[in-house]
């Protein structure tokens, strides 16, 4: 049975992420719930990975699960946070253009494909600016 027909992702990513938001190991998305299509069993090695591309700099985060017979949904938003190694975002007093890519994938063909733009800011600014 193709990916796409097992599961069905709803992602929606933040809009300006910062450096705080970074340091304290918050979410790159508000929302990333991958749901059970009218399937049974688990459904196993669904694949997330999500990469920040910032400047010249990228940031990759990797996650494999399986969504268990008894689920029908794993919101998984909080679980997608990318490490904070980067002189860049922390020095930087402008806002700088950034792009965030998310693939799903379900041990099988591509299910889920979105790049999106986002605001990367410095350290000056804090996760209330751009709420």
């Amino acid at each position: 049975m193709a990916a796409a027909e097992r599961i069905r992702v709803d992602v929606k990513p933040l809009p300006a992420i910062n450096y705080s938001l970074l340091h304290n190991r918050r979410s790159l998305f508000k929302t990333l719930d991958i749901f059970r299509r009218d399937v049974t069993g688990a459904i196993e090695d669904i694949e997330v990975s999500a990469t920040l591309y910032v400047g010249e700099e990228s940031f990759p985060f990797q996650l494999t699960v399986t969504m268990k017979e008894s689920e029908n949904y794993l919101p998984i938003a909080e679980r997608v946070v990318v490490p904070l190694t980067s002189s860049v975002i922390r020095t930087q007093g402008e806002s700088i253009q950034s792009s965030l890519y998310l693939k799903v994938t379900c041990s099988e063909p591509l299910q889920e494909n979105h790049h999106g733009e986002a605001t990367t800011t410095g350290a000056e600014t804090s996760p209330q600016d751009h709420a």
